[in-house]
């Protein structure tokens, strides 16, 4: 059970562009003593060595391309999307018989990133809406400096250079949903939404708190993050504007600490409630009229920086978990007494720059639900008293929790870096998904390193790569939960 597709691109059958350089299949064809390959099902299920299918290389892959094998399909929606015959062995869906997903890897030469398929845990279901979800840290013009990037050459820092980079990777993934941070406010009413609008999708923007007191001339200039998702698979229902100074204010309960390290920093967090339309469920439509409009809670944020602030970090985050938990609970009280709807219902997606690595009280909060409140990140400064009553219930008076049942599509193993300078490399970007009401079915891998050590990429943004952060990529399979037809009251 070894990975043994390799090299078969140079089949004179397949249409396959020369960029593509190979497949990595894994865990999925045995070789026959005969020469040929064939599936098999899980072995860990019952009669799971009972082969599916027979073919030599080179037909399996192109009867892989164009869903011919009985007992695996390719989703339709997926394949028409260019970017995907990149990753061909990386999104066939099911292997009905086994009900269970193939587990494949693909990797190209020119963008040098592969695609990921996730080991599902839950059973598949015969309805479901199957989308992709990009985070991406653009780096904002103005912080893109000769000082700060000395090994980029300076042509290659220029906005005018680098918008086409970044735009064409957009592109080029066209995700559902794409959150971007480090947006500039000008870039965006001139540069995203124009170019994105023209692609089908619709988009929101808030801008760091900042611009509210600044000149136009000079809040034109001003960074914040972006939500743009695709107009014929969902609808904007509500959108919301999250300003941790503000935040900071309201909730410092006589805190000097709040006033003075968190309330100064301007980051915000933005979010937009979705509703899916037909068109998010392809042809698996459900034949439940009321499932069709599910209700996704879409949420970016760009949390501060500075590694000498963790604390001012943590609290933005566990201040951003409770005004999720209160725009949930706003929606749930949107609905009719008669609706059988809650806040449990809206499936949530939280993305963005948190600037935290992976073992930070930032993650661990987010991921376990808990963090104590002790913890090293807060620097032993005392924020307790006002840290409680935004915090969610619990039994412990010594932890801080939220009830939101988060869980991160990527984890170290899959993704080493995802800013990538030359002082600084490490894991600083996310991906979280409810766990209870979505399931990641693949990810865009990291960089091929050999590809940066031949080329000498000592960090980025480099001519080839128009960000110091990497984008972000995840296919989700969406379960839906009660619909809202009927029963929604506010619109906006």
């Amino acid at each position: 059970m070894s990975l043994i597709l390799k090299n078969v691109i140079q089949s004179s059958q397949l249409q396959i562009p020369i960029w593509l350089r190979s497949f990595h299949v894994s865990a999925t064809l045995d070789k026959c003593t005969s020469g040929r390959y064939r599936i098999t099902k899980n072995p860990n299920i019952e009669g799971g060595n009972r082969p599916c299918a027979t073919a030599v290389e080179d037909e399996f892959i192109r009867r892989f391309m164009f869903g011919t094998w009985h007992n695996v399909f390719v989703s339709e929606v997926i394949i028409k999307r260019q970017h995907n015959i990149i990753r061909i062995a990386g999104i066939i869906q099911r292997n009905l018989a086994a009900r269970k997903l193939y587990f494949l890897i693909g990797y190209t030469q020119e963008l040098l990133s592969y695609w990921l398929q996730c080991p599902v845990k839950m059973e598949l279901q015969s309805v479901d809406s199957i989308f992709t979800v990009m985070s991406y840290n653009v780096l904002c013009d103005k912080y893109a400096t000769p000082q700060m990037y000395e090994y980029c050459p300076s042509w290659a820092l220029s906005w005018d250079y680098r918008k086409k980079g970044i735009i064409d990777e957009i592109r080029y993934y066209g995700a559902d949903i794409i959150n971007l941070q480090e947006v500039e406010t000008d870039q965006f009413y001139n540069f995203f939404l124009p170019v994105l609008k023209h692609e089908g999708y619709d988009g929101i923007f808030s801008p760091k708190s900042r611009a509210r007191t600044m000149a136009e001339n000079a809040r034109k200039h001003v960074d914040g993050c972006a939500i743009f998702y695709k107009s014929h698979k969902f609808t904007l229902i509500k959108e919301h504007w999250v300003e941790f100074n503000r935040l900071a204010i309201a909730n410092a309960d006589g805190s000097n600490h709040m006033f003075n390290r968190v309330m100064p920093r301007d980051n915000i967090s933005l979010a937009a409630l979705l509703r899916t339309t037909e068109g998010a469920w392809g042809e698996r439509v459900p034949t439940d009229p009321s499932q069709v409009e599910q209700l996704i809670l879409v949420c970016t944020t760009h949390i501060h920086w500075d590694p000498k602030f963790s604390d001012v970090k943590l609290i933005q985050t566990m201040l951003l978990s409770n005004e999720i938990r209160s725009i949930l609970d706003q929606v749930g009280q949107s609905f009719r007494p008669d609706c059988k709807f809650d806040s449990s219902n809206v499936h949530l997606l939280l993305c963005g720059d948190f600037n935290s690595l992976p073992d930070s009280g930032v993650i661990e909060f987010l991921t376990s639900g808990r963090v104590a409140s002790d913890h090293r990140d807060f620097k032993n400064l005392d924020y307790k008293s006002c840290l409680q009553k935004i915090s969610g219930s619990t039994d412990n008076p010594n932890e801080f929790t939220h009830p939101l049942k988060l869980a991160s599509a990527y984890s170290e193993d899959i993704m080493p870096h995802t800013n990538y300078t030359f002082h600084f490399k490490a894991i600083i970007d996310y991906i979280f998904y409810s766990k209870q009401s979505m399931v990641p079915l693949g990810l865009l891998g990291p960089y091929n390193e050999d590809w940066f050590r031949y080329q000498g990429v000592v960090g980025c943004p480099h001519p080839y790569i128009p960000s110091d952060h990497f984008p972000l990529l995840v296919e989700l399979e969406l379960i839906p939960t009660i619909g809202t037809s009927n029963g929604l009251i506010s619109r906006r």
